[in-house]
């Protein structure tokens, strides 16, 4: 880090109590809001939490839960405690744009990084009103393109595809859109890449993995990416492709429309969200993602599973990213 240069998530400065090496540094001023990681401050779990909504993995585990804590002289309005089991709890403060960190002793570097950068944080930012998505960002010419889509559906590997011929991929897993004038913009969340060895094989000129993300996982990290500073900062959104589920097998990779009402419904499905019990949050989310449906073209992109066809999909997609770029207002 340089001089007055700071790290940065999604257009936020990010001061933390310990080095997140994914996070890019920017100049001090050019970020609008702060958002603080706290350490050691101790997170008072002795009464049973009121867990409001459990999210599972794909073998039926709990990856994490969510709970609201008490007000207290201190704390008038909401907090919420989420628990990644047997690995750490987080302290969530929406309008204080704050996370207080109790980390299970041992966690590994790499782990806790990864729950703060691809689950707590992007909580925290829908519990202060933002719309949150999975989602990998790659810049196409002279227009961003987002890529929404389960966790395992493949959007890291599209985006290292096509970074790896010079379209730059700006985040693999979670972007922030917001609405205005009746357009969309993309605000990165960090760059990099999780990719497993076979997807960083098929991708000439992604640099090898830094190490796992995580101790549960054989995903790399991948953080050497060259990209221009101003490509962090809020993309116009050009186009939004739902990623099909990679059980529907097709023999060849298709692209179409889908209507407004289905790119909202999608936009909802693969958001973040901090309490889904919450009324008045999932009906902010939905009025978001509905205003953003309305105004971004959306399509469903169905291709096989399969490296040795990607030369055709890749085909594809630089067709479809110029055709848009000329129907763009």
């Amino acid at each position: 880090m340089k001089g007055s240069e700071v790290p940065h998530y999604a257009g936020y400065r990010v001061a933390s109590g310990i080095t997140l090496p994914a996070l890019h540094s920017i100049a001090s001023g050019q970020a609008d809001a702060a958002l603080r990681i706290l350490f050691g401050a101790g997170i008072d779990t002795t009464s049973a939490p009121r867990w409001r909504h459990v999210w599972h993995d794909d073998d039926g585990s709990i990856s994490l839960k969510v709970a609201t804590v008490d007000p207290t002289p201190e704390h008038s309005t909401p907090r919420y405690l989420l628990r990644a089991p047997g690995q750490a709890d987080f302290l969530l403060d929406p309008p204080a744009a704050c996370i207080t960190v109790d980390a299970e002793p041992g966690l590994a570097d790499n782990t806790l990084e990864h729950l703060l950068l691809d689950q707590a944080i992007p909580r925290l930012l829908a519990g202060r009103g933002h719309l949150v998505v999975h989602a990998s960002l790659v810049h196409a010419g002279q227009h961003t393109v987002a890529f929404l889509g389960r966790s395992g559906w493949g959007k890291s590997t599209l985006a290292a595809l096509l970074h790896s011929r010079g379209l730059p991929a700006l985040c693999d897993d979670c972007a922030m859109l917001e609405l205005g004038d009746n357009r969309v913009s993309a605000t990165p969340s960090y760059p990099g890449l999780r990719l497993y060895a076979d997807s960083i094989a098929q991708a000439p000129g992604i640099a090898p993995g830094v190490g796992p993300v995580s101790d549960y996982t054989d995903k790399q990290r991948i953080i050497e990416l060259a990209l221009d500073p101003a490509l962090l900062e809020p993309q116009p959104l050009a186009a939004l492709y739902l990623l099909d589920d990679p059980e529907n097998a097709v023999a060849t990779a298709q692209i179409e429309p889908i209507s407004a009402a289905a790119a909202c419904m999608a936009l909802i499905e693969h958001g973040f969200r901090l309490d889904p019990t919450d009324p008045v949050r999932t009906t902010r989310q939905l009025g978001q993602a509905s205003a953003a449906a309305q105004a971004v073209p959306a399509f469903l992109l169905r291709h096989p599973r399969d490296f040795a066809r990607q030369e055709a999909l890749i085909a594809l997609l630089l067709a479809h990213f110029d055709s848009i770029g000329h129907t763009q207002p």
